[in-house]
């Protein structure tokens, strides 16, 4: 065979095909290399080293697969002395990763099938040890996430996921609003363990924060507030208006428990809740959607109430003037107390003690959709993996299949 085609191909710059045998009954394409030059420069101090003695390898090195077929390199394991401090020290070929029996785009080839299956999924696809490909694969993550730059942020999200499902442990994911990437993930959404992060990375990422988009969680705000008292907080619609459909839903539960219509039953807990929390302009988009929410609303005049405030709470969204949104609050506020449901009267506390952050949506835009999306792909991760018991583990994986930032090539 053609030995300059195979170098072309191979793109080695430290070393020369010699040899290529095609086995085709096992499908593998055996190359042997040597050492365009016998020598390198000290670890240490720099200093020229020279050869002091050639060693066949044991093992062959996998390397990505060539017309079809499985590839293996072999080459003499080549030690060099430093003229100067007289160390000793094997010379690593350039294609070379960390572990001694792939090639560095070998593993990249496998780190990025794993981010889309499992890790052990990813090994036995490749023919590999699944606890030796673990062992590669956190290592290769920690070393990106030691080198790791975040872009600077100037709007931030802020949720929680559960690392342990079902046993009050969550975890904190932080996101770059704009450019929909994560950022980090904490440990617990503690406000001390937010307050800490933010603290450490003030002066750097988050120099020009101007917004932070938060749930209704008080720690958060105190944090956010301690560290960056002029950064804005935007709570984030969805749970704003999660809330607000639950009073709207509580009070179809009311109707329904009084009603006696079997068929009316029937509709109120099926069809009519999709029809009472679906946005109207979706709903009468059509007659005959026009004709069915009507149908709804003539059932209970509070029902009417509690849907015409919930669809008037939705334009104060729209409003892209924080005097005027401030303006349409109150407003609704005096028509909610005088409509007097029990339903309301959750709510109208939250509106109350979260007034500002709301209405801050109306300067800002923001929401945390981005970041339930992610929560989304992180639920995905976990399946995966079977669950975590490691937090650091948890962390790494959500980064490489979350975080833009997260750079692996050059790692080995």
């Amino acid at each position: 065979m053609d030995l300059g085609f195979w170098e072309n191909i191979l793109q080695f710059p430290d070393m020369e095909v010699v040899e290529v045998r095609l086995d085709a009954s096992e499908k593998a394409l055996h190359l042997e290399l040597r050492w365009k030059e016998e020598s390198g420069r000290c670890p240490k101090c720099g200093a020229e080293a020279r050869k002091r003695k050639l060693e066949p390898r044991k093992e062959p090195v996998r390397h990505l697969d060539c017309i079809g077929h499985k590839t293996l390199l072999y080459f003499d394991a080549l030690e060099l002395e430093c003229t100067a401090c007289r160390k000793l020290f094997n010379r690593k070929p350039s294609f070379m990763s960390e572990p001694v029996f792939i090639s560095g785009a070998y593993l990249d080839g496998m780190m990025k099938q794993a981010q889309g299956t499992s890790v052990a999924t990813a090994a036995q696809w490749n023919g590999q040890s699944g606890s030796s490909f673990a062992e590669m694969y956190y290592g290769q993550l920690k070393k990106a996430d030691e080198g790791r730059v975040i872009p600077p942020v100037r709007r931030l999200g802020v949720d929680e996921t559960a690392f342990l499902r079902g046993r009050g442990n969550y975890v904190l994911l932080l996101h770059d609003l704009d450019r929909h990437d994560v950022i980090d993930v904490l440990p617990d959404r503690r406000k001390e363990t937010l307050k800490d992060y933010l603290e450490e990375h003030r002066e750097g990422v988050f120099a020009g924060l101007e917004a932070v988009c938060i749930d209704m969680w008080k720690p958060y705000k105190q944090a956010v507030e301690s560290v960056f008292p002029n950064a804005e907080i935007v709570v984030d619609r969805f749970h704003v208006m999660q809330n607000l459909n639950e009073a709207l839903d509580e009070c179809r539960r009311g109707i329904l428990k009084k009603t006696k219509d079997a068929e009316i039953k029937d509709l109120l807990r099926k069809e009519y809740r999709f029809i009472l929390l679906r946005a109207r302009e979706e709903q009468v988009s059509t007659p005959e959607g026009r004709k069915e929410l009507q149908n709804v609303l003539n059932l209970d005049p509070e029902l009417k109430s509690l849907y015409r405030l919930k669809e008037g709470f939705r334009q104060i969204y729209r409003m892209r003037s924080p005097g005027r949104a401030a303006k349409a609050l109150q407003k609704w506020l005096r028509r909610a107390q005088y409509a007097g449901s029990r339903y309301l009267k959750d709510f109208l506390q939250t509106v109350k003690n979260w007034k500002t952050e709301i209405l801050n949506f109306a300067k800002h835009a923001i929401t945390n959709g981005s970041v339930e999306g992610t929560n989304c792909k992180v639920k995905l991760v976990k399946r995966l993996g079977y669950g975590y018991k490691s937090f650091e583990n948890f962390r790494l994986r959500i980064l490489h299949v979350c975080c833009k930032s997260l750079c692996l090539n050059g790692l080995h």
